[in-house]
């Protein structure tokens, strides 16, 4: 196959070939073809134009990353293959031969985790203020602006195993009458004291993490949110029925 003549366009131009076709009547499904097509076009030049881009960035940009490799897969068949022959012939394998002395293994990373790495973590998008995407560049007044790869920043804070929230719900009577109105708990919060969540979030550090009930009463007290040992085992208890019956029914359909 012939390669391509390598042509370069700017944004204006694209942008004059979308106004043309528009003008062109031409079909809806065809002109929002185009349309993705020169902003693809666009995307890529840009993409490609940026220092920090690496191949192996760019490859990962246009086709997502693997989730699973393929010398990794045909390694894991391979040896497969191999015990089944091995276990087949009756030969039994030679043990593998120790690592020298001078040979280390390299490590996989540095302790470093990524944005992946906290899929429980609370995501704030954070857009400027000034610009927005399909704008005019403010800085050449040519190049229109795309969505281009966030930068993310992982910000982590400590907080309480179990904390609390005070609600003051104002009231005002009537001085007449004694007619005494009192607003409401906002949307989502029940008149109970505990939530559904302490009892999972105890139970997972009981039994779980095996952290005893006495030393999450010392630790709440400490920071201000006692939380008595005594307390936590009614919160659990209460709590207990629910996660029974599926355990039984489990039992049962697994029967």
């Amino acid at each position: 196959m012939k390669p391509p003549e390598l042509v370069s366009a700017t944004q204006a131009e694209l942008d004059e070939i979308l106004a043309l076709a528009k003008a062109a009547a031409f079909p809806q499904p065809q002109y929002e073809l185009l349309e993705r097509v020169l902003t693809t076009f666009a995307y890529v030049m840009l993409a490609l134009q940026n220092a920090r881009m690496t191949l192996k960035r760019f490859r990962h940009m246009l086709f997502g990353k693997q989730s699973e490799r393929r010398a990794a897969v045909c390694k894991e068949l391979g040896c497969r293959a191999g015990d089944e022959q091995e276990q087949a012939s009756g030969v039994a394998a030679a043990p593998s031969a120790p690592p020298a002395a001078g040979e280390r293994k390299r490590a996989k990373g540095h302790g470093r985790n990524g944005a992946d790495a906290y899929p429980g973590a609370t995501v704030v998008v954070c857009t400027p203020p000034s610009v927005q995407a399909g704008q005019r560049c403010p800085e050449c007044g040519v190049g229109k602006l795309y969505l281009a790869e966030p930068r993310v920043v992982v910000k982590m804070a400590a907080q309480l195993p179990i904390g609390a929230t005070i609600y003051q719900r104002v009231s005002v009577r009537c001085r007449l009458c004694e007619a005494i109105f009192t607003a409401s708990l906002p949307a989502g919060v029940d008149a109970g004291k505990y939530d559904a969540s302490c009892a999972s979030m105890i139970a997972l550090l009981r039994y779980g993490s095996g952290m005893p009930f006495h030393r999450l009463d010392a630790l709440q007290s400490c920071l201000g949110v006692p939380l008595p040992d005594a307390t936590q085992w009614d919160i659990v208890s209460k709590a207990v029925d629910g996660p029974r019956q599926v355990f039984e029914e489990l039992i049962r359909q697994a029967a």
